[in-house]
């Protein structure tokens, strides 16, 4: 049984006995607090750089704290953190896009030219129609066999 406290690297931190003066007499000696108060502390903002996705998942964080990684290697930043206990959640990855203003960015118009589509049913008109003249070209052309044939035959 381990007695103490005990910190996220193992290392334990032991509460001072104490000392006996005399029998049934202690001194006064103040102890420290266990529990720190909680100070709202200042967010670091910064970026730590690694080499790669490999990179971000080996780096180890504090418990109950969020690290922002950026990658040196690719456009991604790697979001890691911890819950109180140090148990890490899942990272999360996201790619950075480069964004314009609208002043820097031409906005195509409808003049531009950019693909133009076909409705189905205008599609399926036009399939119809297709269909309707290769069939009678089909025709045209057993049409002008036979004939051919039979003036063939007559000669």
């Amino acid at each position: 049984m381990v007695y103490g406290n005990q910190n996220y690297y193992g290392q334990q931190w032991y509460q001072p006995q104490m000392p006996m003066t005399s029998i049934g007499q202690q001194q006064f000696i103040p102890q420290q607090q266990l529990q720190q108060q909680s100070v709202p502390q200042q967010q670091d903002n910064s970026f730590i750089w690694v080499q790669g996705k490999e990179a971000a998942k080996a780096y180890l964080v504090a418990p109950g704290k969020d690290v922002l990684l950026m990658d040196s290697d690719n456009p991604y930043i790697y979001m890691k953190s911890t819950d109180v206990n140090g148990k890490p959640q899942k990272m999360k990855t996201y790619r950075l896009v480069e964004e314009f203003d609208d002043d820097d960015v031409e906005i195509k118009s409808e003049d531009d030219e950019s693909p133009e589509y076909v409705k189905k049913d205008e599609f399926d008109l036009l399939l119809k129609e297709f269909e309707d003249l290769k069939s009678q070209l089909q025709e045209d052309t057993d049409s002008s066999k036979t004939t051919t044939k039979s003036r063939r035959s007559t000669k």
